[in-house]
C-alpha cells in the first residue's frame, strides 16, 4: 500500500521529466527565413495598427485605438504565427493584414490628418523621428514574451525551440536580441557623452557605479536559481548551465560595458593604441574565443563535457562551478559583443543625425552629409553568415572542433561554422545581427512609408504605436520580470503539456494582457518616466 503523498510525489516528477524533456533536444528550422517571416508578424500588425488608428481620426472616432483593438490586430496574430498553425492559418492572417494595410494607405492617400490630443495611443511628434526604435525594442520584448510561456505547450513548434547544439531555433534569438537592443539605445548616450566629454569619471563612486547598478540583476538571477531549486522546477541545463541565468549575463553587462566605454571616454583622442585596444577588444574577443571553438576543441566541450570537474570529484569549487555553468560564462563573451555591436549600429546608423544637429547648431548651417544606410548594413551581415555557414550548414566545424590531421588549415578556413547557440559563437552572432538589423530597418522604413506616403513633401505626419507597446518600451525590465512571474505561476498550476491548443491560444493571450495591466500600472504609478534601457550606463 503506498504510502499517503508519495503518489502525488511521483506524479510531480513525473511532470518535471516530462516538461524538461519537451523541451530539449531540438535542432531548431532549417533556415532562418522562417524565423524572420514569424517575427514579422510584429512589423505587420503595427502597420495595420497605424492605418486603422489613421483611419479612425478621419472619420471622426478614436474606436481603432485602444486594448481590444491592439489585441486584435497586434497580439493574436504574434501568438498565433508561434505556434503550429503558423501554416496556413497564422501566415494567412499576416497576409490578411498587409493587403488591409495596403489598401488603408492606398485609401487614405494625402488625407493625413493631425492627431488629436490625448488618447490612449502613443504618437510622434515632430521632435522624435525614432519610433521606429520603439516599435522595433517592443517586438523583441513581446516575441519573447510570448516564447517563454508558449514552448510549455504541445502547440508551440518543437523546431522554435532552443537548439540543443546547433541550428535556427527562434527562441535562441532571444537572449542575443535583448543585447542587441540594449546596446542600441546606449549608443545615444555614447554619443552624447562623447561630444560632452562626459563619463570619464575621476571619483571612486565613479568607478564603483557599475558594480552598484549591476547588484540588482545579480540579486533577481540568485533569486531565480534559489527559487527554482526550491520549487523543484524543469531546467534546461544546456540553456545557459545548472545555476547560471540571463540576469547572470545582464549583470556582466552591466558591468563590462560601461568600464569599457568609460575608459574610451577618459583615454579621448589621446589614447593611441590604447584606445584603438579598448574599442576594438568586443571583436578581437570574440575571434579568440572562436578560434579556441574552432581550434582548440572548445565547442565539443561545450557540448559533451559532464556538468563538473573530469576524473570525478576533483576540482576547487571555481572549477565545478565553471563545469556546471560553462554555456552562460562562455556565452557572455558573445553576449558582450553582441551588445557592443548594437552599441556601434545606434552610435554609427540610428543616432547618428543627434551629432548632425549638433554640429548645425555650433556652425549656424546645415549639414548635407548621406546618412549611413541600415539596409546595406542588413545585406552586408547576411552575406557574412552565408560565408561563414557554408549557406545554412549546421554541421560542426572539423567534426566539433578536434583536428588532429594535416587538412587543419583547410578547415579552419573553408569548413562552415556552426550556428550554435549553446556556444554562442561567431556564426551565431553574426546571424544575430542580421536578423536584428534586418527588423531594425523593417520598422524603420514602415515608419518613413507611414509619415510621408500620400504627402511627400510633409514627413511630419503622425504615427500611431498600441498604446501597449509603447508602454513596454518604457518599462522593459519590469515587463521582462512579470513575464517571468506568470510563465513561473501558469507551469506550477497547468499541466501545459497536456492542455489542448484552443485553452492554450486563451492563456496566452491572457498572458499578454496581464503583462500589459502590468505595464499601463506602471505608467500610472511612475507618471510615465521616460525610457531608460537597463544596459545603459552613465
Amino acid at each position: 500500500m503506498a504510502v499517503p503523498g508519495e503518489d502525488d510525489e511521483a506524479v510531480l516528477e513525473s511532470m518535471k521529466a516530462r516538461k524538461e524533456a519537451f523541451v530539449t533536444g531540438h535542432g531548431g528550422s532549417d533556415h532562418p527565413w522562417e524565423i524572420l517571416w514569424v517575427c514579422s508578424s510584429a512589423l505587420w500588425g503595427c502597420w495595420l495598427y497605424a492605418e486603422l488608428a489613421a483611419a479612425g481620426r478621419g472619420s471622426g472616432g478614436q474606436r481603432t485605438q485602444g486594448f481590444l483593438p491592439e489585441a486584435l490586430v497586434v497580439w493574436f496574430p504574434l501568438v498565433l504565427s508561434q505556434t503550429k498553425h503558423l501554416y496556413p492559418y497564422g501566415s494567412l492572417w499576416m497576409a490578411g493584414e498587409i493587403l488591409l494595410a495596403a489598401c488603408l494607405s492606398a485609401r487614405r492617400g494625402g488625407t493625413i490628418d493631425r492627431p488629436r490630443t490625448g488618447g490612449d495611443a502613443e504618437k510622434s511628434t515632430t521632435g522624435d523621428r525614432r519610433l521606429f526604435l520603439t516599435l522595433y525594442r517592443s517586438s523583441i520584448y513581446y516575441l519573447t514574451f510570448v516564447a517563454i510561456l508558449a514552448v510549455d505547450f504541445d502547440l508551440f513548434p518543437r523546431r522554435f525551440c532552443k537548439t540543443e547544439v546547433a541550428g535556427y531555433g527562434l527562441m535562441d534569438l532571444g537572449a542575443a536580441s535583448f543585447c542587441i537592443s540594449g546596446g542600441i539605445v546606449s549608443g545615444r548616450g555614447w554619443n552624447h557623452d562623447h561630444r560632452n566629454g562626459k563619463g570619464k569619471g575621476n571619483g571612486r563612486w565613479d568607478s564603483l557605479k557599475p558594480l552598484v547598478r549591476a547588484a540588482p540583476l545579480v540579486a533577481i538571477g540568485i533569486v531565480r536559481t534559489v527559487a527554482n531549486k526550491e520549487l523543484d522546477y524543469q531546467e534546461h541545463a544546456s540553456e545557459y548551465g545548472v545555476h547560471w541565468n540571463f540576469f547572470f549575463t545582464l549583470g556582466v553587462l552591466a558591468v563590462v560595458q560601461p568600464l569599457r566605454k568609460r575608459i574610451l571616454l577618459g583615454l579621448g583622442g589621446r589614447g593611441g593604441f590604447a584606445a584603438v585596444a579598448v574599442a576594438w577588444a568586443p571583436v578581437v574577443a570574440m575571434l579568440a574565443y572562436q578560434h579556441g571553438l574552432s581550434a582548440r576543441g572548445w565547442q565539443s566541450f561545450v557540448e559533451t563535457a559532464p556538468r563538473g570537474p573530469p576524473l570525478g570529484g576533483g576540482g576547487s569549487t571555481v572549477e565545478r562551478f565553471f563545469f556546471a555553468n560553462r554555456e552562460g560564462i562562455l556565452g557572455c563573451i558573445g553576449y558582450v559583443f553582441l551588445h557592443a555591436s548594437g552599441e556601434w549600429i545606434g552610435r554609427c546608423f540610428v543616432f547618428v543625425d543627434d551629432n548632425r544637429n549638433e554640429d548645425k547648431d555650433e556652425r549656424g548651417g546645415s549639414t548635407q552629409k548621406q546618412k549611413p544606410s541600415m539596409g546595406k548594413l542588413a545585406i552586408a551581415l547576411w552575406v557574412l553568415w552565408w560565408v561563414l555557414s557554408g549557406r545554412g550548414g549546421t554541421e560542426p566545424l572539423g567534426g566539433g572542433g578536434n583536428h588532429e590531421d594535416d587538412g587543419y588549415y583547410y578547415d579552419y578556413f573553408y569548413e562552415p561554422l556552426p550556428v550554435s547557440r549553446r556556444s554562442t559563437n561567431l556564426a551565431f552572432c553574426v546571424w544575430a545581427l542580421a536578423h536584428n538589423v534586418a527588423l531594425l530597418w523593417a520598422f524603420g522604413a514602415l515608419e518613413t512609408w507611414l509619415r510621408t506616403s500620400g504627402r511627400r513633401e510633409n514627413n511630419n505626419a503622425p504615427v500611431v504605436v498600441p498604446p501597449t507597446w509603447a508602454a513596454v518600451n518604457r518599462h522593459g525590465m519590469i515587463a521582462f520580470l512579470v513575464a517571468n512571474l506568470l510563465t513561473g505561476l501558469v507551469n506550477l498550476t497547468v499541466p501545459t503539456i497536456d492542455t489542448g491548443d484552443g485553452p492554450a491560444l486563451c492563456l496566452l493571450v491572457a498572458y499578454l494582457a496581464g503583462i500589459g495591466a502590468a505595464v499601463h500600472l506602471c505608467d500610472r504609478c511612475l507618471g510615465r518616466p521616460p525610457r531608460r534601457d537597463p544596459l545603459k550606463r552613465d
